[in-house]
């Protein structure tokens, strides 16, 4: 089988532009609705399945949902060495602390390389926590509705919502921004 070798394989990746990328990181070991869908959307929908597998494995990834495996357990590790067509008993590298050169976060990694990235990064997500703060401030200035927020920010009224109870760590780089960009009429910028 020809697989695609290029780096450009996460654009193409089936949950690069999901509205919920949190699904692929559960938070917990329990298998969930979200979780089972991430793997569904892999299996069934994604065209550069291999190579996020394959990614995952060079990489050392044990956090989260890859190829349509979750290989924060050991059963879904083998199975997606399994899948690769490779031994399930393979030395791994030791994780080793680095820091992100794009948030400057630190992380563990086997990845060997320059230039690393957490998976946030890689995922274009960013933390909700700074996001959320400026959305309760808009909320105490204006008495804005999230149905108003989302309007302003053009888009929906479920990301508004979910940054406001913070039930995910991360969130969508674009989407941040948008929300960030939102401010009072008595503040924004003439057009």
């Amino acid at each position: 089988m020809q697989h695609n070798a290029d780096d450009n394989w996460r654009n193409r990746a089936a949950c690069k532009n999901h509205p919920n990328p949190d699904m692929w990181f559960p938070t917990t070991r329990k298998e969930t609705t979200e979780s089972a869908e991430a793997k569904r959307i892999c299996v069934q929908r994604c065209e550069v399945r291999w190579e996020c597998g394959d990614d995952a494995d060079r990489s050392g990834a044990r956090c989260g949902i890859h190829a349509g495996f979750d290989t924060t357990k050991t059963a879904g590790w083998k199975d997606l060495q399994e899948f690769l067509g490779r031994p399930t008993t393979r030395v791994r590298r030791k994780a080793r602390p680095v820091v992100c050169t794009q948030c400057g976060e630190e992380f563990q990694t086997n990845r060997v390389g320059s230039a690393p990235r957490c998976m946030a990064c890689v995922q274009g997500l960013v933390l909700v926590e700074p996001v959320h703060d400026h959305l309760k401030w808009l909320v105490r200035e204006t008495g804005w509705i999230h149905k108003e927020i989302a309007t302003r920010a053009g888009l929906s009224r479920s990301i508004v919502q979910s940054t406001m109870v913070r039930r995910n760590t991360y969130m969508k780089r674009e989407s941040a921004e948008r929300l960030l960009a939102v401010q009072p009429d008595s503040l924004a910028a003439p057009r």
